[in-house]
C-alpha cells in the first residue's frame, strides 16, 4: 500500500469525512478520534481534574473586558510566480463593535492560525472563484475560543476548529455559520492544547485518518507494510503513527529533502 501526502480531496461537511454511502465507510470527528484518549475517558468518568471544558477556561472566567481590537492579515496583491514575501502581505488594525451581540450570532477569538501549502495555489490569482483577493484577508484553517454566544449551537467557552478569514476577533452571522466549516473542540482539549485543533484534530488529521482507513482500506491492514511519501510532512506523519501505533502496519517513510543551490551552482 502506499499513500501521498499531497493527496487531495475535496468533501462537503469537514471536518467529518465519509467517502462512500456503504455501511463501511470511514466518518471523522473529533470524538471518533480521541473518544477513547485518557481525557476523554476521564470526562466521561467524572475526573474533572483530569480535563477541562469551557467552564474552566480563562476567557470565560475572567472579568476582564472583551477584546474590540482586531488584527487582520490581508493580501495586498496576486502573486502569480515565485515566493510570497512580506511585501504581498499587510496586517491592518481596526475597532470591532462587540457592545451588543445580535440574535444568533458569535463573537470569536482566533488563538492559532494555520500556513498550509495549499495556501500558495490560492494566492496565484487563477482561480475561477477565489475564496478571496487583493485587499481582502487571506483564509485558512484557524482554531480559537468562543468568547460570546446568541447561537444555540454554541456557548460561551467553546474551543472551535475552522476554516475562517484571519482575524483575531470577529463576529459571525447565523448565515456565516452555515457556510463555515466549524467543528467543536470543546470537552477534547484545553485552551493550552488549541493547536491540536489545526493539526491532529484540524485538517490534516481528518486527512489522514479518512485517507488511510477508507481510500486504502486501512482497517483491514493489521500487519501489512504501508509506504507513506512526504512523510515528514503534516499529514504523512499523522497516516504513518496510526498505521504503526493502531494497525501494527510496518511502515516506511520517504520525503524530499529540499537544499537551496550554492553561488557556484548557479
Amino acid at each position: 500500500m502506499c499513500i501521498r501526502d499531497r493527496y487531495q480531496r475535496r468533501v462537503r461537511g469537514f471536518p467529518r469525512i465519509a467517502m462512500s454511502s456503504s455501511s463501511s465507510s470511514v466518518q471523522w470527528n473529533a470524538s471518533s478520534l480521541l473518544g477513547a484518549s485518557p481525557r476523554s475517558t476521564a470526562r466521561r468518568d467524572g475526573q474533572n481534574d483530569k480535563h477541562r471544558t469551557y467552564e474552566h477556561s480563562s476567557i470565560h472566567n475572567t472579568q476582564k473586558p472583551r477584546p474590540q481590537i482586531c488584527k487582520s492579515l490581508l493580501l495586498t496583491e496576486w502573486i502569480p510566480e515565485g515566493k510570497p514575501n512580506p511585501e504581498h502581505f499587510e496586517v491592518v488594525t481596526s475597532k470591532l463593535d462587540v457592545s451588543e451581540l445580535q440574535e444568533g450570532h458569535v463573537l470569536l477569538q482566533t488563538m492559532v492560525f494555520s500556513a498550509d501549502p495549499y495556501m500558495r495555489g490560492q494566492m496565484k490569482g487563477n482561480n475561477a472563484e477565489p475564496s478571496y483577493g487583493p485587499g481582502e484577508a487571506v483564509r485558512g484553517f484557524v482554531a480559537g475560543e468562543v468568547l460570546e454566544s446568541k447561537h444555540p449551537g454554541w456557548a460561551a467557552g467553546d474551543l472551535f476548529g475552522a476554516s475562517l478569514g484571519f482575524h483575531t476577533i470577529q463576529i459571525l452571522s447565523p448565515e456565516q455559520l452555515s457556510q463555515t466549516l466549524m467543528w467543536k473542540l470543546t470537552g477534547h482539549i484545553s485552551p493550552s492544547e488549541i493547536s491540536w485543533g489545526i493539526g491532529v484534530l484540524g485538517m490534516p488529521g481528518s486527512t489522514a485518518y479518512g485517507g488511510f482507513l477508507d481510500v486504502l482500506d486501512g482497517k483491514h491492514s493489521e500487519g501489512q507494510t504501508l509506504w507513506v511519501s512526504a512523510a515528514a510532512g503534516a499529514v504523512g506523519s499523522m497516516v504513518g503513527q496510526i498505521a504503526k501505533n493502531v494497525y501494527n502496519c510496518t511502515v516506511v517513510g520517504t520525503c524530499l529533502l529540499y537544499t537551496s543551490p550554492s553561488p557556484r551552482d548557479s
